[in-house]
């Protein structure tokens, strides 16, 4: 399989089809069994005794999320055409589809220039002692004060000051009603309500590559996630993991989705506030130093 999946762009699978019998197989069509997917299948001539053949075959999914293949059909025609022989080969497997990341038209200010560019009070990425603060599980161990956390006998994070400049959250409002809309709110066209949403998505996936392209620590909160800053690759990749798989609060085909309405946030975040617009949800705790809508 693909290392990776982006909803609306093709894929092209390696793949490799060993015989292992011992006469040769003629005229092969395999197909992937994907559940809700026109089945993407490739064809082999000849495939003789041992003999190991690459091939490859596209795969395009038309949104995100989580998709199911079953595994493979092997069926040929072979030697007349008038008569069609199957196998199945059952190999359950989850295929995760990433949101295509697309910036979205509006762009914060300050990710005009590069981080080098920028005048800053402080003295680069390691900065000066801030504060510190009790742990949470979207924090990296590599900030924790062993020593203090020690002595507490609870694990305490050191924040410095130039991180906390650098650092960026993206939070998303993930609800399936605009703010302050709550279940009242009628939606006349689910479809084009969904689609405009889906757009949301792929604006924040665009927003946070663009902003660790830029060398920013940035971490995503959801109404039901947060994640760790970072700005690596891998970072990004679990961004995007948790954007194929998230959900909207409200959404009909999702009623058991927790319905908090709140951001978990601390004082000294610096939020990038997305939400459908054009009404903004209030953040009562950290710093909006701006707003996007989406749709």
């Amino acid at each position: 399989m693909a290392a990776a999946y982006f909803a609306g762009q093709d894929t092209i699978i390696p793949v490799t089809v060993v015989n292992t019998k011992r006469r040769a197989s003629y005229s092969l069509l395999i197909s992937e069994q994907v559940q809700d997917l026109t089945h993407p299948s490739f064809f082999i001539l000849q495939l003789d005794p041992q003999q190991e053949v690459a091939s490859s075959y596209r795969m395009h999914f038309p949104r995100r999320g989580v998709w199911r293949s079953q595994g493979y059909e092997i069926t040929t025609t072979f030697p007349f055409e008038l008569f069609r022989k199957g196998l199945e080969v059952f190999h359950p497997e989850e295929i995760l589809v990433f949101p295509r990341p697309i910036p979205p038209a509006r762009l914060p200010h300050f990710t005009s220039r590069p981080l080098g560019e920028i005048a800053r009070p402080t003295k680069g990425n390691t900065g000066d002692f801030r504060s510190l603060r009790e742990y949470r599980s979207s924090d990296s161990m590599r900030h924790v004060h062993w020593k203090v956390s020690a002595k507490r006998d609870q694990l305490v994070i050191r924040e410095l000051e130039g991180q906390a400049l650098d650092s960026l959250i993206v939070c998303f409002y993930n609800s399936w009603h605009p703010y302050p809309y709550a279940s009242e709110w009628i939606c006349e066209d689910l479809e084009q309500h969904r689609q405009r949403l889906e757009r949301g998505v792929e604006a924040c996936a665009g927003l946070i590559q663009h902003l660790i392209n830029r060398r920013h620590p940035v971490a995503l909160v959801t109404l039901q996630d947060r994640t760790p800053y970072g700005n690596s690759a891998l970072h990004m990749e679990g961004i995007l993991k948790l954007l194929a798989r998230l959900q909207f609060v409200g959404e009909p085909d999702s009623p058991t989705l927790t319905r908090t309405l709140a951001f978990d946030l601390q004082p000294q975040d610096r939020c990038i506030l997305m939400a459908e617009g054009p009404v903004f949800p209030e953040i009562t705790t950290g710093q909006v130093v701006a707003k996007i809508p989406f749709g």
